[in-house]
């Protein structure tokens, strides 16, 4: 008898070390496609984060906006259309409003260093509500993968996301 219970208790001590209680969010040095919903419309973007936390998404649906280009960083908002590069003094383009939001609830997870925690079967950060208010859901691994704000304004699908070589 001894024997078995001497067995068992390094087991349950080596699963209940396995199973992660929080997770740090990885995002800065990804890319990823994303599906945004704002309001009622759609945009597919391919995008990346670079290592500094400088956003850049670019539309590839609808047809009529592709190639559409933003680069969003704390300090400034550019935007590049078939070879015409624009950057404004004020955050008064349509969808720059989605994106500014985008990339403040995803840098406030940088700036903070906050964990995600697991609940409901999966991790999640939640932002308070001078924050947006946000809720990031992640992988176990740590990358994002859905970002809501919960009026229900906007979301953001995160699909293929990689971790940039040499991050």
């Amino acid at each position: 008898m001894k024997k078995i219970i001497c067995l068992l208790v390094p087991l349950i001590l080596l699963c209940s070390c396995g199973k992660k209680s929080e997770v740090k969010p990885i995002l800065t040095g990804i890319s990823f496609e994303a599906e945004i919903v704002y309001y009622n419309e759609n945009y597919s973007c391919q995008c990346d984060i670079s290592g500094e936390g400088v956003l850049t998404a670019k539309i590839t649906e609808p047809e009529i906006l592709k190639d559409f280009t933003l680069r969003v960083s704390k300090d400034t908002i550019t935007a590049d259309y078939l070879g015409i590069t624009y950057t404004p003094t004020e955050n008064n383009m349509p969808f720059s409003g989605v994106v500014d939001s985008f990339y403040k609830a995803i840098g406030e997870c940088v700036e903070r260093e906050l964990t995600a925690t697991f609940s409901n079967n999966q991790y999640t950060v939640k932002g308070d509500k001078e924050s947006l208010g946000y809720t990031l859901y992640l992988s176990p691994t740590g990358l994002p993968q859905k970002l809501l704000l919960p009026d229900e304004r906007f979301s953001v699908n995160f699909y293929n996301v990689t971790i940039e070589k040499g991050k």
